[in-house]
């Protein structure tokens, strides 16, 4: 889900600024990679 946010901020090239919108985008793309990262990690460490 991160990596879609961030694709469509990448995509989205309509100006240089970030609109109130990317901005929002950007950051819940950056909170579900943070969040799915600490899960993968959890996971992987888990099962030793």
């Amino acid at each position: 889900m991160g990596l879609v946010c961030l694709s469509i901020v990448i995509s989205v090239e309509d100006s240089i600024e970030l609109t109130y919108y990317k901005q929002i985008i950007l950051g819940l793309g950056i909170i579900y990679l943070i969040l799915g990262g600490s899960r993968l990690y959890k996971h992987f460490t888990g099962k030793d």
